[in-house]
């Protein structure tokens, strides 16, 4: 008897986005998940950092980096309209405020269920100030889950 993976609808959010860790691991490593059918069709990628880029070209450096360590590239296209892009401050708490709008969009136009993970792909100093602002903004009050995932390595001083 075959049983089929239980797709759960998911707003995955990428702090440090333009970073190093995500477009050569994150980024491949969630396309390959899509790609497999692994990954439920209502899920939207919210890319975060500093950089003032728009979103077609935050799309067009994600698509380079998959296909530069995806042999497969098969669905990219229709990944690529999972992905988004936004601006953001981590130590301004507007704009937690603007991407917890950005978010609530999302969760509506993809119909997520409230779902939600954070993925810190930033150095650990940023973890706290973070955590602080995703709960004092309301970006965690949501009926669904919200797991936080912290990159590796830590390093205690």
């Amino acid at each position: 008897m075959s049983t089929k993976n239980k797709h759960i609808p998911c707003l995955i959010t990428i702090f440090g986005a333009t970073g190093d860790l995500s477009h050569r691991k994150l980024f491949p490593s969630i396309f390959h998940l899509y790609q497999q059918d692994n990954l439920d069709e209502h899920i939207a990628i919210i890319g975060i950092g500093r950089r003032d880029i728009t979103n077609d070209d935050f799309r067009n450096q994600v698509k380079s980096s998959i296909q530069k360590h995806v042999k497969d590239t098969n669905k990219i296209d229709a990944f690529m309209e999972h992905v988004f892009y936004h601006r953001h401050d981590v130590s301004n708490e507007e704009s937690y405020q603007e991407l917890l709008d950005f978010s609530n969009e999302l969760d509506s136009q993809f119909e997520l269920k409230g779902n939600r993970l954070f993925y810190l792909a930033m150095a650990p100093q940023f973890f706290g100030v973070i955590s602080d602002y995703l709960k004092s903004s309301g970006l965690t009050d949501t009926k669904g889950f919200k797991t936080p995932c912290y990159r590796k390595p830590f390093v205690v001083i």
